[in-house]
């Protein structure tokens, strides 16, 4: 299979162009059927996946999406550039965000195409963004920012949501979530009550990341003061994950709920923090070692599962309930470099190249089967091309 041409194809395919009153929009919409519009976290996707081939085209994708900020430095999850019935955005998460990849995917951008003036002209926004999480989402001052529904985190259904949302079933129905995922959604959007806080371990070491990315943008264009503050944030950030999202029993992560005390269920956002290169290693070890690389949790035949193999959550097919087993290859772009980095590159070569293997086997697809490969979920699914750059980045 030609990963290169097919992924020019498929983001060809996506590729939405128009006007939205004065603004010129260009973007890649994760499925032009299911979800035509731009999502915040996969249009960030979409542009890291473009600097292999078409860097223009990864300004315009960030461009375009931050053009959808609002003035307090709020960007949806979801921007409706065309709609398809009137009055379509009641029916998306308007006052909902998602994990901030931007400022990392501007910064490959930046890495891949040493252009000062595509920084100089999204870091204002970017620095609007990152302030908003910490002014609006931190309401008890632990550095650790908060989600107000399942959704922000993009792993929708994960199990460590079942308790808060009162989901008893280690197999819930889909109507039975999304019964409940909209309960969450009116009391957010008509009520204006925050009913759902959670402090997620896959957002905040996004946030994290993001976070030393804006460090070292600012320090680029020349703003010293910026990459004080956004450095003091993020060994404020990692330090909070570790001292109260670590368990030292268990060498795992866990997220928060909404008193502060961990929800003791694993699952892939137990191992983000890894992407923080920085993480001590008496706790990264650990965890790639007894969890990650583990073949009765993380380690499936196709890595890396969502949840571990040996929970009793793990469901690895075809399911609408989303992110209770099955294997994203968004989740294994983060991990590979994070493992490679710290010296595990065999195993690292390993995932890259099971990676490659579900999309051979599938093509592109949502989400893969942990076990065997198979592809499920939305067809053509656009940041499962992902594998392309985890490709190219192998041999950088």
């Amino acid at each position: 299979m030609d990963i290169l041409n097919a992924v020019k194809k498929l983001y060809r395919n996506h590729r939405k162009i128009g006007k939205f009153g004065n603004i010129n929009y260009d973007y890649t919409c994760p499925s032009p059927r299911n979800y035509p519009h731009q999502w915040l976290w996969d249009s960030c996707f979409h542009a890291i996946v473009l600097t292999n081939f078409d860097l223009h085209r990864a300004k315009s994708e960030i461009k375009t999406l931050l053009s959808a900020q609002h003035k307090n430095g709020f960007i949806p999850c979801v921007t409706i550039w065309k709609r398809r019935f009137p009055f379509e955005e009641v029916f998306y998460m308007t006052r909902l965000t998602q994990p901030p990849v931007i400022p990392l995917a501007a910064q490959i951008i930046y890495e891949r195409s040493r252009d000062p003036s595509f920084l100089k002209e999204v870091y204002p926004k970017l620095k609007a963004f990152m302030l908003w999480f910490s002014e609006n989402r931190d309401s008890n001052k632990n550095d650790l920012i908060e989600i107000i529904h399942p959704w922000e985190t993009g792993i929708d259904s994960t199990p460590s949501f079942d308790r808060q949302l009162g989901i008893k079933s280690n197999f819930p129905s889909f109507p039975e979530v999304f019964i409940r995922f909209y309960l969450v959604l009116f009391r957010v959007l008509i009520l204006k009550q925050n009913y759902f806080v959670s402090e997620n371990v896959l957002m905040n070491s996004i946030y994290a990341k993001s976070l030393f990315s804006m460090a070292n943008l600012a320090k680029i264009i020349g703003k010293k003061d910026d990459s004080l503050l956004f450095i003091k944030k993020y060994k404020k950030t990692k330090e909070a994950l570790t001292k109260l999202c670590w368990s030292k029993n268990d060498e795992i992560f866990y997220d928060l709920d909404d008193h502060g005390h961990q929800i003791k269920v694993k699952s892939i956002s137990s191992l983000m923090p890894l992407i923080l290169l920085d993480l001590p290693i008496k706790i990264a070890k650990p965890l790639i070692e007894k969890h990650l690389l583990n073949k009765k949790e993380f380690w499936t035949p196709f890595p890396i599962a969502s949840v571990p193999k040996n929970a009793r959550t793990f469901d690895p097919g075809d399911n609408l309930v989303l992110w209770r087993g099955p294997t994203w290859v968004n989740t294994n772009w983060f991990l590979v470099n994070a493992i490679r980095e710290r010296g595990y590159k065999k195993e690292a070569q390993h995932l890259v190249l099971k990676t490659l293997k579900m999309i051979e086997k599938s093509n592109f697809w949502e989400f893969y089967n942990p076990l065997n490969g198979e592809g499920y979920g939305q067809p053509g699914l656009g940041w499962s091309a992902l594998v392309l750059d985890m490709l190219s980045s192998q041999s950088r």
